[in-house]
Parts: structure tokens; sequence; C-alpha cells
């Protein structure tokens, strides 16, 4: 055998298994599988970040929240100081700590 029927040969074989290979991976639908996992990466990559989102808003509500309570405590306690306030009959709410 000659340098130009081994080529021959090799190329012919490159030929075919490429050939093969896009009737196989069209018909087990590889090349679509692929392309929906990429979609699924993306939109799980998406959705990460927005779950990091609203776990940084619930964090700072969670922290206004805080600071109205202390803001509300401070704000009944100088009014039973208060001897004007004494004597009424001013209902006050109850102020009570949530914690996430």
């Amino acid at each position: 055998m000659g340098n130009n029927s081994v080529i021959s040969i090799v190329l012919i074989v490159l030929a075919a298994f490429f050939i093969l290979r896009e009737i196989f991976c069209w018909y087990w639908k590889i090349n679509e599988r692929v392309s929906l996992m990429k979609k699924m990466v993306m939109l799980q990559t998406e959705t990460a970040k927005l779950q990091a989102e609203i776990g940084n808003l619930l964090v700072n509500v969670h922290t206004e929240s805080q600071k109205s309570n202390k803001l509300l405590q401070e704000l009944v306690s100088k009014s039973e100081k208060n001897p004007l306030t004494t004597g009424t009959s001013s209902v006050i709410p109850t102020v009570v700590e949530e914690s996430l």
C-alpha cells in the first residue's frame, strides 16, 4: 500500500465518522438535549440571583422592623413616664419581637 491509499482510507474513515455522528445525534435528539440543558442552566442561574435578591430584601425588612420596634418601645416607655398620660384610658399596643 502506498501513502496515497493510507491517506485516502483515513479521510474516508473520518468523513464516515462525522456523517454517522450527525445522524446518531439527530436520531437520539442529542443536539436538542444539549440546547435544552444550556437553557436550564441559564434559568437556574437567574433563579439563584433572584433568590439572593429576595434574601437580601428580607434581611433589610427584618432590620427595619427591628428598628421600628425599638422606636415604638421607646415611645411606649416615654408615654408611661409622662404624667399627663397616666390617668387616661389610652390603649398602647404591645410590641412583639419577631425573628426570621
